[in-house]
């Protein structure tokens, strides 16, 4: 992988079918997705993307229940695993009673897997996109900048599972905080 180019999606993949967490993390775990921690280290830009594994049971064919996370990585863009261990609520700051679930998913009816592919797809593009914004960031974004954030935003909050946004939103609040400043 390239660090000066974005593929968000070939790192999220490269994440999910890692060996190191293939081998050791069982299979029922689903992958959040990810959220960019920017580093400044000597004049330079470090970016890291940090995910979390989190259970998510299928109780038929119209509902999932969800677990708070279970496992935290974070990698560089290069690929490089930074940080890579188990985790629960209190490493989040969330209080929560881990052996509980913390809620349901419940997929749109109205969408065929077609729709969903698709709209992941725009995602994965649209934060290829906003992620130089987001690093330089840029407080003055241009109209067409504006809707490229809505629109990621809007995609983000529909597919990351509503349950799980405090837990996303502790990986870096800087980055949700811009998204929101972004209208």
């Amino acid at each position: 992988m390239n660090d000066t180019t974005f593929d968000i999606k070939k790192l999220f993949l490269w994440v999910k079918d890692h060996p190191d967490h293939s081998n050791v993390l069982p299979d029922e775990l689903g992958l959040s997705y990810p959220v960019p921690i920017i580093l400044h280290e000597n004049n330079s830009t470090i970016v890291h993307m940090a995910f979390f594994h989190f259970y998510m049971g299928r109780i038929n064919e119209a509902l999932y229940k969800l677990t708070s996370p279970r496992h935290k990585t974070v990698v560089r863009l290069d690929g490089t695993i930074v940080e890579s261990h188990s985790a629960l609520s209190p490493s989040f700051g969330v209080d929560w009673d881990d052996s509980q679930y913390i809620g349901e998913y419940i997929p749109d009816p109205n969408m065929v897997n077609e729709q969903r592919i698709e709209r992941r797809k725009r995602y994965f593009s649209l934060y290829n996109e906003i992620l130089p914004l987001y690093i330089a960031k840029s407080d003055s974004l241009s109209d067409s900048e504006k809707a490229l954030v809505s629109e990621f935003k809007s995609i983000f909050y529909i597919i990351s599972h509503p349950p799980l946004l405090p837990y996303y939103k502790s990986l870096n609040p800087d980055f949700f905080n811009w998204l929101e400043s972004q209208g």
